[in-house]
């Protein structure tokens, strides 16, 4: 899963919870994050 996409969220996972250590994130919250991307795209 080491892409470009995932570099994005994991950047973006950062921003929302700097205390937070990367390892804590899931599968989940990656496709949920996915999800609301390829929304955000579509509607561009």
């Amino acid at each position: 899963m080491e892409n470009e996409e995932y570099q994005e969220f994991e950047a973006w996972w950062k921003a929302q919870w700097p205390m937070s250590a990367p390892h804590r994130i899931s599968i989940e919250m990656y496709e949920r994050w996915k999800e609301e991307e390829d929304k955000a795209r579509k509607e561009d």
